[in-house]
């Protein structure tokens, strides 16, 4: 059975048929960046929804999580797909007629989110007639997430406004969390804009959890340390008591001697013994210190 356009409005209503075809046959680069824009909307918005499982998670998993919502709206998105390298997110029409590139990255520090400049505008973006815009996904696993896109909105206009073409645009949707920025595309000479978009994954309970998981590696990671300590420290008590047993029985002395060497043969084998119980993460209570007899040195 085969459904006619009017039955397919007749089914799913007339608004659901033309976002469809919206979505896949855009009658204008700006129809398509604004379903575009929109959609981007949506999968932040669940994204920060599901902040307690992305927290912990790094941009690879993050961008899968906003593609698969993507493609769940309709949209044609990709991730890590070949566009004059390995771009983080690519969308484009049913014809291809249209694209919009962007990168992803987490709020680690100002110059690792300026490399995602970087590679957009001089490998990634085509920067042609129908792709000449992008977008720059900013990944927030701190507090004041706002704080934060203002600050690094202050940093672009201190580092791009030089440029040829250099525009700074509030965007519409996102308010505080979101901006435009334009310049020059160097190798078209076109203007390229970047809407570059926060996504706010802070956690506190995350957070506590993240710090409590590191703090229980680096306890581990002390444990196996300290261990393999005692364990060195056991292999070489073991050595000097077989040492001292071998100079006790080829010892040809007399009984000061073989006394003494007796003494050297038990102080080695105690070591060892409380290095393996070091080992073991056993406690080993310290002698007590021996008390001065009166007169003595």
């Amino acid at each position: 059975m085969r459904l006619t356009l009017q039955d397919c409005v007749r089914l799913y209503g007339e608004r659901a048929v033309l976002d469809h075809f919206e979505k896949k046959y855009p009658p204008s680069y700006e129809s398509f960046l604004e379903t575009v824009h929109a959609c981007i909307n949506k999968a932040v918005v669940e994204a920060q929804r599901a902040a307690q499982y992305l927290f912990g998670a790094d941009e690879d998993h993050i961008t899968t999580f906003i593609v698969s919502n993507l493609r769940g709206q309709g949209i044609d998105a990709d991730h890590d797909c070949d566009s004059g390298g390995h771009v983080d997110i690519f969308i484009q029409d049913t014809d291809k007629q249209y694209s919009w590139a962007a990168e992803a990255k987490i709020d680690t520090d100002w110059p690792w989110i300026e490399g995602g400049v970087g590679q957009l505008m001089d490998r990634y973006a085509d920067g042609t007639v129908g792709r000449d815009q992008g977008g720059l996904l900013i990944y927030i696993k701190n507090e004041n997430g706002a704080t934060r896109i203002a600050d690094w909105r202050a940093r672009v206009i201190a580092k791009y406004s030089a440029k040829q073409g250099f525009v700074d645009a509030d965007c519409p949707t996102r308010g505080a969390y979101a901006f435009f920025s334009e310049c020059v595309f160097p190798k078209t000479g076109r203007p390229f804009r970047i809407r570059h978009v926060g996504v706010l994954l802070f956690r506190e309970a995350s957070k506590l959890a993240a710090d409590a998981k590191r703090a229980a590696a680096a306890a581990k990671d002390s444990q196996i340390a300290a261990s393999m300590k005692a364990n060195d420290e056991a292999a070489v008590a073991t050595a000097d008591a077989a040492s001292a047993l071998a100079g006790l029985s080829g010892a040809r002395t007399g009984d000061n001697e073989l006394a003494a060497a007796a003494v050297l043969v038990n102080a080695a084998a105690k070591k060892s013994e409380q290095a393996a119980k070091i080992a073991k993460g056993q406690t080993v209570a310290k002698p007590a210190a021996r008390r001065k007899r009166p007169g003595s040195a």
